[in-house]
């Protein structure tokens, strides 16, 4: 995490690499899922899209079936920022409807936030300015102090 931090995402894709292997070496699935998310988010930085979204879309699966519903809606909303990149949009609109509703679910305004930013993202791609427009209000919306006691 820290080389992402820093913005040295080469060092950070590989750190990401050698943790997955090592729980999957120990059978911890948990474990070798979380960190296929994060290398997924550290390979999208990198630009390496397409395997970014196997390994989102892997760790989504998992996270999903797992009853683990933030990290469903989180790796939901990478798999979905990824997808847009990739310019599949439906699918992208998709995950991120997924990750909006798992956001809500669990009451968590800064994660709805980040979904509506990304909503935004895709409706300005699509030419659609007036639903950017909804998503990025509803987005600050969530961002006002008032919307976040003990924000999540």
């Amino acid at each position: 995490m820290v080389s992402g931090m820093r913005g040295d995402w080469t060092a950070a894709a590989a750190r990401f690499d050698d943790a997955r292997r090592t729980h999957e070496a120990i059978g911890n699935r948990y474990g070798a899922h979380l960190q296929a998310y994060r290398l997924g988010e550290a390979l999208a930085h990198l630009g390496d899209l397409d395997r970014a979204a196997g390994l989102l879309a892997e760790a989504n699966a998992f996270m999903a079936g797992d009853g683990r519903m933030r990290l469903a809606g989180r790796t939901a909303l990478a798999l979905g920022t990824v997808l847009a990149r990739l310019g599949r949009a439906d699918e992208a609109r998709a995950r991120l409807g997924e990750a909006l509703s798992a956001a809500e679910g669990l009451g968590s305004a800064r994660d709805a936030a980040r979904v509506h930013d990304a909503l935004a993202d895709l409706a300005d791609t699509a030419g659609t300015p007036a639903e950017a427009a909804h998503h990025r209000a509803a987005a600050e919306a969530l961002r006002a102090p008032a919307a976040v006691p003990g924000a999540r």
